[in-house]
């Protein structure tokens, strides 16, 4: 919801209780305002941060890119293609899993074991995530 309404901007801002209604919770709204604080505290969102105001506004704020594909990694199209099949096939959103697997590849970079094959890395990690449904 925050990609579609917040985009590119600086940011973005929703009342609690829209919100509530947005996301389909049925939780008491003192019960959500909780959650979206421990969603914040937890600030576990990979492409945006989100702050409460004291008004009941949920602000979302673009992250800035720092999980980009270094110089050395790049994926083929081919690679993207076929992840964006497996993320609808088990109902992952296609950004996200693309930034875990990032992720996933920085970390395996800093410990001296870079992929050898991007592409053929990112289908495979994709493949071993479990199914949403």
């Amino acid at each position: 919801m925050a990609r579609k309404h917040c985009g590119s901007q600086k940011r973005w801002h929703i009342n609690l209780s829209k919100l509530q209604d947005k996301t389909g919770s049925n939780a008491p709204l003192k019960k959500f305002r909780l959650n979206i604080r421990q969603i914040i505290e937890g600030d576990h969102l990979l492409f945006y941060r989100l702050e409460l105001t004291c008004a009941d506004l949920v602000v979302f704020r673009p992250r800035k890119q720092s999980a980009a594909i270094t110089a050395d990694i790049s994926l083929p199209e081919w690679a993207e293609e076929k992840a964006r099949e497996i993320a609808r096939e088990k109902g992952w959103d296609y950004q996200t899993l693309r930034a875990n697997w990032i992720g996933f590849a920085h970390e395996a970079i800093s410990k001296g074991n870079p992929p050898q094959n991007a592409g053929a890395a990112f289908v495979a990690y994709c493949k071993k995530q479990d199914t949403l449904r």
